[in-house]
């Protein structure tokens, strides 16, 4: 195994830095792969066999490799499947000739190959399918990172809100994680479930502009004109939101976390499946979180009592079926113990 000298070239490649690892048993095949490709620039390793290709594997950051079908003691089939279960993330290209066609289909299957080349192969032809499944790669790449930028700065922005909120820090985080269970277990697609998330760490950013009197007070002792002012932060939250496309979607559910599922919430009286789902879920995971902290109620209380207070609310305040969901989480979580043998029971809401 060895890694040709990179020189520069005349033709730049697609992203300075990606390495290339060719597989064959055969050193003209390799000589002739490496010739091909070393005036891109590429850092070029090779191998003449599958057991070398994974040591090459385990010890270099490997972005593309080549491997021929036909080898002694490992297939490329059999190579590739390996790489695809230690090292998913590099593109995987198999050269195979026109009698090895069944071969291939099983590495198609199991080492969800990139694309197969046939033997012998049209120079000009292979350096574009490298020159595109590389510019592929790039774009990937650079779009993780700009998720996870993106969902940096959330959380940065989440911990600011809460800065404000003294005994209720951590509270957008603990909804966020409820939240998102509710929404697996639920069902909800993957973007769904983002945009629940989103909405979770973000939910009260239209709180930051209300008083220290109105924040720092438990909900049922609030006058008439503090409670509309309060009562309106969803409505500013969505507004704020809304100059991000990546945002529109939490802020809608934001705007709706205080409807009701009997239709007496704010701002837009909804009623039952009219309430987008994500917000019927944020509403019960805030409230959950917040009734144990002295924030919606004049008195702080247990876990199970807040269990208890959820239960209550179902079919007035919340969607029965995500009651349901919810339960189930905190009993796949072993979290809740008071509401197993009171399920069936009717409770008074706890105060």
């Amino acid at each position: 195994m060895s890694e040709t000298d990179v020189t520069p070239a005349s033709e730049t490649p697609v992203e300075p830095g990606f390495t290339l690892l060719f597989v064959d048993d055969e050193a003209n095949i390799l000589s002739a792969l490496k010739r091909l490709f070393k005036p891109f620039g590429y850092r070029l390793f090779t191998a003449e066999s599958g057991a070398q290709g994974l040591l090459i594997m385990a010890s270099e950051k490997i972005d593309l490799v080549i491997s021929d079908m036909r080898m002694p003691e490992m297939t490329g089939a059999q190579f590739l499947a390996k790489v695809r279960e230690k090292w998913p993330e590099p593109v995987r290209i198999l050269l195979t000739g026109h009698a090895e066609i069944a071969d291939t289909i099983d590495a198609i299957n199991n080492g969800e190959i990139y694309r197969y080349i046939s033997k012998p192969w049209d120079d000009n032809d292979i350096v574009l399918v490298i020159k595109h499944a590389l510019e592929k790669k790039a774009l990937e790449q650079k779009h993780e990172k700009l998720e996870f930028g993106f969902m940096t700065a959330i959380r940065i922005f989440s911990n600011l809100i809460e800065m404000r909120e003294g005994s209720m820090a951590g509270h957008s985080r603990r909804v966020a994680e409820l939240t998102r269970a509710i929404a697996q277990n639920m069902g909800l697609s993957k973007a769904d479930q983002q945009d629940v998330l989103l909405a979770s760490l973000l939910h009260d950013v239209g709180k930051i502009g209300l008083s220290d009197t109105v924040l720092k007070r438990p909900v049922g002792t609030l006058t008439q004109a503090e409670l509309l002012e309060l009562n309106n932060h969803p409505v500013r939250g969505q507004a704020a939101l809304m100059a991000v496309e990546q945002l529109q979607g939490a802020g809608k559910l934001i705007r709706a976390q205080l409807e009701r599922f009997d239709g007496i919430g704010y701002p837009d009286q909804l009623a039952g499946e009219a309430i987008p789902l994500g917000a019927r879920i944020l509403a019960l995971a805030s409230d959950y979180d917040s009734v144990q902290f002295g924030t919606l109620l004049r008195n702080c209380i247990t876990q199970d009592k807040a269990v208890l207070h959820i239960q209550h609310g179902k079919g007035t305040h919340y969607d029965p079926a995500v009651v349901a969901a919810f339960l189930a989480v905190l009993s796949a979580q072993g979290t809740a113990t008071l509401w197993e043998s009171s399920t069936n029971k009717s409770n008074p809401s706890p105060s």
